[in-house]
């Protein structure tokens, strides 16, 4: 899906490889076509793999009403976590730049880029996390979910130093290549430092957050989110609208989501942990 993102940008943008010139209005296609095409590579790569016979898999079987709604009670709770996620931050951005000034806005923007490099492996192993852990409850062995968590933990701080800090340590290489504006280098360093503790912090809580789903518990993992996302909302306004804070200040707001998302991860771990104790 990247390769052939990258090149029918190239080719729809620029009107290149025989295509007509679209601007950027050949991003978005080009991104569309990119998934499409990722889709079909998914559905033959699942057709021919052994694993289709060694389970039985049909993907023409039966229609069960009871495995759909199944399906549907653990799916959506997290489909809408995903939209409480991106909303959150479409909100701060969106205070930002009516409520302060366009430097602001671009050293937000500066920002946002380290978030995303640093997402890859909080992503990572907090997919890591569920596979393990429902495999774990799966298996009969929900005793080993502390350990494996320990370990996916200190794995996904190791990753975090490796990929972000290139940015923290030599922001001077690094910011400029997103914004080569020595004013919007200044205050971005600054954020950066001011963030990176609440980076650093995610690559634990990634881990307590995703065991809550991965014990099936999507209703849960999804009122935690929303939860934080809105204390997220109410700290973002506070500081940017009503205390007008200056945009290094602004970004501590970042403790406070996962702050809010850890805590609550952890005491509804610990609240089930003791449930299990019981049984």
């Amino acid at each position: 899906m990247a390769v052939s993102n990258i090149i029918l940008d190239y080719a729809m943008i620029f009107g290149k490889l025989g295509f007509t010139e679209m601007g950027m209005v050949g991003a978005p296609l080009a991104s569309s076509v990119s998934e499409l095409l990722a889709f079909i590579f998914l559905v033959i790569a699942v057709y021919f793999s052994k694993e289709i016979k060694e389970f039985g898999i049909s993907f023409f079987s039966k229609f069960n009403y009871r495995e759909i709604v199944e399906l549907v009670k653990l799916g959506v709770p997290l489909m809408f976590q995903g939209f409480f996620a991106l909303f959150g931050w479409l909100i701060f951005f969106t205070l930002i730049e009516r409520e302060m000034t366009p430097h602001d806005l671009k050293v937000s923007s500066v920002i946002r880029s380290v978030y995303f490099i640093a997402f890859i492996p909080t992503f990572g192993f907090g997919a890591t996390t569920r596979t393990y852990v429902s495999n774990l409850i799966g298996q009969g062995k929900p005793h080993l979910i502390k350990n494996i968590q320990r370990k996916i933990m200190l794995l996904s701080f190791l990753f975090i130093v490796l990929f972000c800090h290139a940015p923290v340590f030599f922001p001077h290489y690094f910011i400029p290549m997103i914004n080569p504006d020595p004013l919007i280098y200044e205050d971005s360093k600054h954020v950066l430092w001011v963030v990176t503790g609440s980076i650093l912090l995610f690559s634990f809580i990634t881990v307590w957050f995703n065991s809550v789903a991965a014990l099936g518990k999507s209703n849960i993992s999804f009122l935690i989110e929303g939860t934080s996302i809105f204390i997220y909302l109410v700290a973002c306004y506070l500081f940017i609208v009503v205390l007008e804070w200056n945009i290094t200040a602004v970004w501590t707001v970042e403790y406070i989501y996962f702050g809010a998302i850890g805590l609550m991860s952890y005491f509804y771990l610990q609240k089930y942990r003791r449930n299990l104790s019981r049984l």
